[in-house]
């Protein structure tokens, strides 16, 4: 009894000491060193211009924010966070006062106030979450009429009002034997609604009034009747073309226009690798459109009118980093010059996440949102202030001139300064290192949070012929003692395709200045673990295993005097694996001989220690915590690792060996 009661009591210590306390003193109360905020990468985007009002950009990213920006500064007027499975569909504005959203797969659509980002409404649709969901908001909307936003979910077409989010009338599109809907089409001032569906054609469906629930007629067209010696690799890109859907195929982009009749004409063909934006109403009848192609260091942007797809109604040469990738989207809105002729300003997402907007050939404003992307971050210690130590010595002996005290009290007051790019007595300024879901390093400065550089890693960014994954970001070189003059570099690992058997790609940065120092991509195996070892060689390299999907550890850096480290002690390293789905975790160490199997002497074989599986029906692993490899003690056989595993209400401490 006595020993249930030591244990618990010890339980509870354990408990008791995993809880996190925060404290301030009083000075620092109300006060923040930096404070940052980002949206992430933009998938959708509407301009509200008008001249009443601010005029702003409202937008939705793929970190399922929706934002709406100053479009002069690019500054933030409000956003909301959704949930994490409450993923955002589409975005619209309607009525010049409500942002309409759609998300959770076509199965919530929302009202917010455009000036506050209040929610207006909220309305849930019935049906499979399984389709692909549309949304279409007339522009002729009455502010005065129960006038219909229509949404395309489920396998059904929903009329919803726009004033109060209250149903109108629902089509079933699965009793009509097609639920492949790709777009929904509505022709200004007409009250009936087009709509683009198909598999492997397609069948232009008209007759559905707004006001009624009207029959449906279906018409069957092929793409190789409209594209002559086009292949099966054709797609419908997502466009707002007003009356023109937009088809992808091997050799170009192909734009077809839907008549009042549903007839389909091929209009105009462009380049693949053109970015394409939506329509843009211009006047009545004339709608325009942007095409962007990136060049050496440059993009070059033409405004294209949809009566006239051939000639460029406007044509711009904007000068772009060439850090931030290609363009992957584009948004265009326009403004009356003096003149009383149209110019146009486009809103650009670059490949590393960034929002840019251009106007007159110029880049108004930019904005570094990847920095809401990120997987991994580590830290680096900033250079040693190289100058007056003399100063400082004599200082410190009672030596130094008058003049010489005042400059070492003005070196004094630089070193307190917390932006300053040397190291501080504490340790405290230091460099953030970064890594984004795009491939992309920022080195962010604590003292006062800006960017010092960033470097878009070309070998771990997405390319058209393969999509690379980023993994980890782990401390590489960190130079001490003798090796002072080099500079620290990390070590970023990716994955070049988004398979755990897809073939590994390794890249090393210097800390300091963003530059790559080395690049393997691919290398000749997969990585699906990375084990930090408490190890360094001669030019203070730290040791890692990249654990494959075959459960072999390769060693890195592959060099002799590394293998010659590993081996020395390779009896003493451990490591453990997670399978939280399953409730499964396992320990691992290295086989003391090596096979010659291998194919070749930085590739070793693992070996399985211990397992636990813990049963599915009772129990789930929430998450594990071990101490860091810094942390590690000393490299003895009687050393311990431990593991401390989270169920729900269990706490489970495990030794690694």
């Amino acid at each position: 009894m006595a020993m249930a009661i030591r244990l618990s009591i010890l339980l509870l210590f354990f408990l008791s000491s995993l809880i996190p306390t925060f404290s301030l003193f009083e000075d620092q109360v109300g006060f923040m060193d930096w404070h940052q905020r980002y949206i992430g990468k933009v998938k959708h985007a509407v301009f509200h211009t008008q001249k009443a009002g601010r005029k702003r950009v409202v937008v939705s990213t793929e970190e399922n924010v929706i934002a709406s920006l100053d479009l002069r500064r690019g500054e933030i007027f409000w956003r909301h966070v959704l949930g994490a499975n409450d993923v955002i569909d589409k975005v619209d504005i309607a009525l010049g006062k409500y942002v309409i959203t759609l998300s959770s797969e076509g199965s919530i659509l929302r009202a917010w106030n455009l000036p506050d980002g209040q929610m207006v409404w909220e309305s849930f649709l019935s049906g499979s979450k399984s389709f692909k969901a549309l949304l279409t908001v007339p522009s002729n909307l009455k502010v005065d009429l129960d006038s219909p936003i229509f949404v395309y979910s489920g396998a059904s077409l929903h009329a919803i009002s726009s004033i109060d989010g209250e149903y109108l009338w629902k089509k079933d599109f699965a009793t009509e034997g097609s639920t492949d809907v790709h777009q929904l089409i509505l022709p200004g001032g007409s009250d009936i609604l087009h709509v683009i569906c198909g598999t492997g054609c397609f069948k232009v469906s008209f007759g559905v009034n707004n006001h009624k629930n009207g029959h449906i007629h279906l018409e069957q067209t092929y793409v190789s009747d409209l594209i002559h010696g086009s292949s099966g690799n054709t797609v419908i890109l997502p466009s707002k073309l007003s009356g023109i859907f937009s088809l992808r195929t091997d050799n170009c982009i192909v734009f077809v226009k839907v008549t009042n009749e549903g007839k389909l004409n091929v209009m105009e063909k462009v380049d693949k690798s053109v970015v394409v934006s939506d329509a843009l109403p211009l006047s009545e009848g004339e709608q325009a459109f942007a095409l962007v192609q990136h060049g050496d260091s440059k993009i070059e942007l033409s405004v294209r009118l949809v009566h006239d797809m051939s000639s460029n109604h406007l044509k711009e040469t904007v000068k772009m980093d060439h850090e931030r990738g290609f363009v992957d989207k584009i948004f265009i809105n326009n403004y009356v010059r003096t003149d009383r002729s149209h110019g146009f300003r486009a809103l650009i997402v670059m490949e590393d996440h960034s929002l840019l907007l251009l106007q007159q050939g110029e880049i108004v404003w930019t904005r570094d949102d990847g920095l809401a992307s990120v997987i991994d971050v580590t830290t680096s210690e900033l250079p040693v202030e190289k100058l007056g130590h003399m100063l400082k010595l004599k200082g410190t002996l009672m030596l130094a001139t008058p003049e010489e005290t005042v400059a070492i009290q003005k070196i004094k007051l630089q070193n307190s300064e917390k932006s300053k790019m040397t190291r501080d007595h504490n340790g405290f300024r230091r460099l953030l290192i970064l890594l984004t879901r795009a491939g992309k390093l920022y080195a962010l400065h604590t003292g006062d949070g800006r960017v010092v550089w960033s470097t878009l890693l070309q070998s771990l960014c997405t390319t058209s012929q393969q999509q690379c994954a980023c993994l980890k970001l782990h401390q590489w070189q960190i130079p001490h003692h003798h090796a002072l003059d080099n500079n620290p570099s990390v070590l970023v690992i990716g994955r070049c395709g988004l398979s755990l058997t897809s073939l590994s790609a390794l890249s090393t940065v210097d800390a300091y200045t963003g530059k790559e120092l080395q690049s393997t991509s691919p290398a000749k195996h997969s990585t699906v673990q990375v084990i930090s070892l408490p190890f360094r060689d001669s030019i203070e390299q730290q040791l890692h295993l990249l654990i494959d999907a075959d459960k072999r550890a390769h060693l890195y850096p592959p060099t002799p005097e590394a293998v010659h480290i590993f081996q020395r002690e390779s009896e003493n390293v451990y490591w453990y694996s997670v399978e939280s789905e399953a409730g499964i975790l396992r320990g691992y160490g290295v086989k003391k001989t090596h096979s010659s199997n291998m194919p070749n002497d930085y590739c070793f074989e693992t070996r399985n220690l211990w397992s636990v599986v813990f049963p599915s029906e009772s129990e789930k692993i929430i998450a594990t915590v071990t101490r860091k490899p810094n942390e590690l003690p000393g490299q003895n056989a009687d050393d311990l690792s431990l593991i401390w595993l989270f169920f729900d209400g269990l706490l489970l401490l495990l030794t690694l060996k």
